[in-house]
């Protein structure tokens, strides 16, 4: 058997102010990181500008915002067909080309989508 060492009740004290400080102070960063984002797609052509708005939206532009959200997210697709046209096959960042899904995502139909690449 191990024999006990004393820990000063001052140290103690010290030491569990200084993890709930840390919880506090980092602990909602953390949890808003990781919060699941929902992506309506508003149009049907075929952009990545950058912004996934709630007025402007491709279906490009929400794959690439679900991807760069941690945890699993949720895309709304309209019903209707979506041309992807935008050429550059090679890359995996869903800039052009092909879309890349490189996180967990969920996607919610509105209708009957089709989805073709020239």
């Amino acid at each position: 058997m191990h024999p006990r060492i004393p820990i000063p009740a001052a140290r103690l004290m010290r030491a569990v102010l200084l993890c709930l400080g840390a919880l506090l102070a980092f602990g909602p960063a953390l949890a808003a990181q990781a919060a699941p984002q929902t992506f309506l797609v508003t149009k049907f052509t075929d952009s990545a500008d950058g912004t996934c708005s709630s007025s402007d939206c491709s279906l490009r532009e929400a794959i690439i915002a679900a991807n760069s959200n941690p945890g699993e997210d949720k895309i709304t697709v309209p019903g209707g067909t979506f041309l992807l046209d935008m050429a550059g096959p090679g890359e995996d960042l869903s800039a052009t080309g092909d879309l890349d899904i490189r996180e967990a995502v969920i996607f919610q139909m509105a209708g009957t989508a089709t989805i073709s690449q020239l």
